[in-house]
């Protein structure tokens, strides 16, 4: 019995923005921004908004530094640094792609 075919995506090896087709590229443009967006969403600022709770004043007084252990903070701290190296490394290919989009475009309308 002979094996399904893998889907397309799996089949093909990465392929260079230059060898994308403008589709392409912008399929993955979408996908890299649903991704950024449920990201930034679901853990970024969640873990910013935890940090803050943690260190805000309650009724104006600092929080209790005896019941607020430095580990905690730095623990919450390494949590938005960490999602914030995956928040620049989606960005960053994100960006790839759009100024790949545009100069396909570019080229596209100016060729006629």
């Amino acid at each position: 019995m002979e094996a399904a075919p893998l889907p397309p995506r799996f089949n093909m090896v990465e392929r260079t923005l230059q060898q994308m087709t403008l589709r392409e590229m912008l399929i993955e443009a979408e996908r890299l921004t649903r991704e950024l967006a449920e990201h930034l969403d679901q853990a970024f600022i969640p873990n910013c908004h935890e940090l803050a709770r943690l260190v805000r004043p309650i009724n104006g007084e600092p929080p209790d530094v005896r019941a607020l252990e430095d580990v905690t903070v730095r623990t919450q701290a390494a949590r938005i640094l960490e999602s914030e190296t995956f928040t620049e490394t989606i960005f960053e290919k994100l960006s790839e792609y759009c100024r790949a989009i545009d100069v396909a475009v570019s080229r596209a309308t100016s060729e006629g």
